[in-house]
């Protein structure tokens, strides 16, 4: 079995955060190179602990597993790759907010938990660079992670980026009085006229590319990624897409949900540039806030804008990792603070 079968099955049995599942994965990296690091408990029973240097590691082209390889694993770690002539780079994949590291949770919970997943990372750093041997890497780790602190023992550089979270939407109400002033008055303002429903993903596309050619910025994503994306997440039932319309029926603001067991991910949103105060943007994100509570998760509007603050988010570290030559750091350093 490869690497990617196994974890496919590791995917499958245990409760991976969305953006790390297999299935997402595929969708999002479709036509791209991407593939696992996966550390065994095999490899932990050569030296009585968990492998802490690369002559214990056995490349995956060598291991010998059984049909439930996912069992036997302790961490994984996916990744997607870009090479340009003979260099290979690690890129977090488009329409994936955060990327990361998953260590068995017994693991996390063992008395040496604390050793135990400092090897663990050492290892995965050391396979990645007998195996996969990138110039640089740059990846976008959870604000949960607990790899930040592990990782800068290996040399590894961090940006702190910011997202916005709704941690409790148990009392709506409660949720809207969160709201500043402006926001809910803009609630009130030319709302009874619009209708909330959902949009289909095509019209969402074009309705995406003509908001973005109102801010003279380019798409970061295409059209085929999206529709492949949103055809395995709607299989899994993990997906709405919403749009805001007035009364003539035209699309003023549009937005793509997702989650897993824990959050409702605001993975793209976007309004009319041309209506920024009609009071759409508002709705739609009330909205989203409704069904992120019907499912009864915590609500990522995955967006960095302090305009968040105003309907009671939370604003959250998460944090975007380095590592290759000192140019090509400064370099991503420079193009992180640009963004944020």
């Amino acid at each position: 079995m490869t690497n990617k079968e196994i974890y496919q099955q590791l995917s499958e049995k245990y409760d991976l955060p969305l953006f790390m599942q297999y299935w997402w994965l595929e969708g999002v990296s479709a036509g791209k190179d991407w593939d696992v690091l996966l550390l065994f408990e095999e490899q932990t029973e050569q030296s009585s602990e968990i492998v802490a240097n690369a002559e214990n590691i056995i490349p995956a082209s060598e291991q010998t597993l059984p049909t439930a390889a996912c069992d036997k694993v302790i961490a994984a770690m996916p990744y997607e790759t870009e090479k340009r002539l003979w260099m290979k780079r690690i890129n977090q994949p488009v329409l994936c907010p955060y990327a990361g590291v998953w260590i068995r949770q017994d693991i996390q919970q063992a008395s040496d938990s604390e050793e135990r997943v400092k090897n663990i990372y050492r290892s995965l750093n050391e396979k990645m660079e007998m195996e996969v041997k990138p110039i640089s890497f740059n990846q976008l780790f959870c604000y949960d992670s607990p790899a930040i602190d592990y990782l800068k023992e290996l040399g590894y550089k961090f940006v702190t980026r910011r997202t916005y979270i709704l941690p409790d939407l148990s009392d709506l109400q409660k949720v809207i009085d969160g709201f500043s002033n402006s926001k809910r008055k803009k609630l009130e303002k030319n709302t009874l006229t619009y209708s909330v429903e959902d949009v289909d993903l095509e019209e969402f596309f074009r309705f995406h590319q003509l908001t973005q050619l109102q801010k003279k910025a380019k798409m970061d994503y295409t059209r085929e990624t999206l529709l492949v994306m949103a055809e395995k997440a709607a299989e899994k039932g993990v997906i709405r897409v919403l749009g805001v319309r007035n009364a003539n029926k035209e699309l003023l603001a549009a937005a793509v949900l997702v989650w897993d067991h824990h959050y409702a991910y605001q993975l793209l949103n976007t309004f009319d540039h041309d209506y920024p105060d009609s009071g759409a943007r508002e709705l739609l994100t009330l909205e989203v806030i409704k069904h992120a509570r019907s499912l009864g998760l915590k609500l990522d509007f995955v967006f960095h804008k302090d305009y968040l603050k105003h309907y009671g988010a939370k604003k959250t570290a998460y944090y975007s990792v380095h590592k290759g030559t000192a140019i090509y750091v400064m370099l991503q350093r420079l193009i992180d603070w640009i963004k944020h």
